[in-house]
């Protein structure tokens, strides 16, 4: 199952779906999903689920309960991914808080080793930021 923490990023991606013409404004709607819904949600089929990728196309971690959302499933027995382009500050602890919330697949969206080529794909994206927290993890 696939769940929308957040539709809200720091980044303007192309090739991202949430850019395409026509998609709502990431800027003008961003929005996190309500907690209580979301445990509520996965509360209401977890007996049924195996997988929870809590990601659709904004940044998950902007979301400051994304912790606890993938703890809350992982405590249940459900496994969880999550997708990331690391741009984000600095979220301090990140890569103990990522161990402590019982994710079990993290993976890394980058495209290009310098910043030139970095930036023509994560628009507004900083390269140097991206490293520097995935070293954290």
């Amino acid at each position: 199952m696939m769940v929308e923490i957040t539709n809200a990023c720091n980044l303007a991606c192309t090739g991202c779906a949430l850019q395409m013409e026509g998609s709502v404004s990431m800027q003008a709607n961003r929005k996190m999903i309500d907690f209580d819904m979301y445990t509520k949600l996965v509360d209401d089929v977890q007996d049924d689920l195996i997988f929870l990728v809590p990601y659709l196309g904004g940044e998950s971690f902007l979301n400051k309960q994304m912790f606890d959302a993938i703890k809350y499933a992982s405590d249940r027995g459900i496994s969880v991914s999550a997708t990331t382009a690391a741009s984000f500050d600095h979220i301090k602890d990140f890569g103990q808080k990522i161990s402590d919330s019982g994710l079990d697949f993290l993976f890394f969206s980058i495209s290009g080793t310098e910043q030139e080529i970095y930036e023509n794909f994560h628009v507004k994206g900083e390269l140097a930021k991206v490293i520097a927290n995935i070293k954290d993890v």
